[in-house]
């Protein structure tokens, strides 16, 4: 399972902003990277305003006022159509996609084994969330005894 001080986050999707490249159903696998790494062209998720995550690939990256801005959007967004994002916001880039027809995953340097690892944590996550749920079962009979 993925633990909150991890460097990865795994993060479900949905919407088809990203669409082909990732799709509504798809598991993404997240990596806490420097700021710096970040390319245009680099797929990140982030915060929104409403506290929502969204996944967008970046268009532009500028400095302004000491901090770094991520201009974002959708592929099927409209041309012109880009959503500025402030470095606090950025959670991490996408390093691998999991979807029902396999694994894609992304290049990262330093990330051999990344297949390995994203099929793992996808095993370990479903294997916990059995267990969680396999202990609601239990205290729900107890407690109707």
């Amino acid at each position: 399972m993925i633990e909150k001080n991890s460097s990865f986050l795994l993060y479900p999707t949905s919407g088809g902003s990203m669409f082909p490249f990732i799709r509504g159903g798809d598991y993404i696998l997240v990596k806490k990277v420097p700021l710096q790494t970040i390319q245009s062209g680099d797929a990140i998720v982030f915060e929104s305003d409403v506290k929502v995550k969204v996944c967008h690939r970046v268009v532009k990256i500028e400095k302004k006022d000491s901090a770094l801005w991520f201009h974002t959007g959708g592929y099927k967004n409209s041309a012109g159509e880009v959503y500025p994002v402030r470095q606090e916001r950025v959670l991490g880039k996408v390093v691998a996609i999991n979807r029902k027809a396999g694994i894609i995953t992304l290049p990262v340097k330093g990330l051999q084994n990344l297949f390995f690892k994203c099929d793992c944590f996808l095993n370990e996550t479903i294997f916990y969330m059995k267990k969680f749920l396999a202990k609601i079962v239990f205290f729900k009979k107890f407690r109707d005894m």
